[in-house]
C-alpha cells in the first residue's frame, strides 16, 4: 500500500490476475501464496477476493485504472464468477481461454505442463456466454498467438504464430523494424481482441 501512495502517481493501469473466487480453485491452479496455503481456518476461502478487493481500492485512491485478467482452464470453466466481478467493478475484464505454447508450458523443454488445464471451445465458449452481462473482453486461443507483441530480456521478439516462442534477432543488432518484421504479429487479430482501448490514466482536471 506505501508502494502505491509513493508511485500510484506514474500508473496508468494495474492488471490483477483472479481465475477464480474459489480458493481450493486458485490453489489446485497454482494460484496461491505461502501464506495461505498455511491458513486452515474458513478465511482462506475467500483470501483471493479480498486480496483483488483490497488492491481495487487502492486503485481507487491513487485514480488508476484497474484491470482483471482470469484464464478460463478445466478447473474454473464451470464456476459462476459474476457477483465477484461485479463488486470488483474492473474497467476491463479480460477472460482468456487457456493456451498451450511448446516449451512455454508444454512439450519436453517446458517449464511447466499445463496440458490438464486447457479447455475445449465449447467450454471457453459456456463461460463466456454465463458471464456476458458484464461484456468481458474475449481471447481465444486463435486470437493470442499472433495479437501480442513479446520481447525477451535479449530485445528479441518471440513469434508465436506456431503454437511455440521462436525469437528474432535481436532489436541491438539488426534495430527495431527489422526484427519486429519477423515477429509473426497480427494487427487484425490484435484489433478483433480489443487492443485498441481507453488505457489512459484519468487525471483530476486542472484547478481553474
Amino acid at each position: 500500500h506505501d508502494w502505491m501512495r509513493q508511485h500510484g502517481q506514474h500508473i496508468s493501469i494495474l492488471g490483477v490476475s483472479c481465475d477464480s473466487f474459489d480458493e481450493a480453485t486458485n490453489a489446485a491452479c497454482g494460484r496461491r501464496s505461502r501464506a495461505a496455503s498455511r491458513r486452515t481456518d474458513a478465511r482462506q476461502h475467500a483470501q483471493q477476493f479480498e486480496h483483488a478487493l483490497r488492491v481495487r481500492e487502492w486503485c481507487d485512491e491513487a485514480s488508476i485504472k484497474y484491470k482483471l485478467n482470469s484464464v478460463v482452464n478445466t478447473l474454473n470453466w464451470q464456476e459462476d464468477m459474476n457477483a465477484g466481478v461485479a463488486r470488483l467493478d474492473p474497467f476491463r475484464w479480460k477472460v482468456f481461454q487457456c493456451l498451450l505454447l511448446e516449451g512455454e508450458n508444454a512439450g519436453v523443454d517446458a517449464l511447466r505442463d499445463a496440458a490438464p488445464f486447457v479447455v475445449s471451445d465449447e467450454q471457453f465458449a459456456s463461460f463466456v456466454h454465463r458471464h456476458s452481462a458484464l461484456s468481458p473482453v474475449v481471447e481465444a486461443n486463435s486470437e493470442m498467438r499472433s495479437s501480442y507483441v513479446l520481447i525477451d530480456e535479449q530485445m528479441r521478439f518471440l513469434n508465436c504464430a506456431d503454437g511455440r516462442k521462436v525469437p528474432t534477432a535481436s532489436i541491438l543488432d539488426v534495430g527495431v523494424w527489422a526484427a519486429f518484421a519477423e515477429a509473426g504479429f497480427d494487427a487484425d487479430a490484435f484489433v478483433r481482441r480489443g487492443g485498441v482501448y481507453d488505457w489512459a490514466r484519468e487525471r483530476p482536471p486542472a484547478p481553474e
